[in-house]
């Protein structure tokens, strides 16, 4: 990374879009959040809702066998180290308007 800028003067109308596009994601996935806590809440244990008899949602369980990098750091370190992949990726992050 060089720290350069460049200026992006012809892309203001988009970046302006862009903002919105977030704002409504943002709000959106807020929703959605809601709706799913009321249909779960509503089905408590059971793990499958209906409509008019109709089967319209599943909440099943499902297990996930995942590595705890932690408890294989504190136990193995060494192995942990040799098993590092470090890769190099760019982070676009829209800056707050000012």
């Amino acid at each position: 990374m060089d720290g350069s800028t460049a200026a992006l003067d012809e892309l203001a109308a988009e970046l302006v879009l862009l903002r919105q596009v977030d704002e409504q994601l943002s709000k959106l996935k807020s929703l959605r959040t809601k709706l799913q806590g009321k249909v779960k809440a509503a089905l408590g244990k059971t793990e499958v809702g209906t409509v008019a008899g109709v089967p319209v949602v599943s909440y099943k369980h499902v297990t996930s066998i995942a590595l705890d990098q932690s408890i294989l750091k504190k136990n193995f370190p060494d192995v942990a180290e040799q098993c590092l992949d470090i890769t190099e990726t760019r982070r676009f992050v829209l800056l707050k308007a000012s």
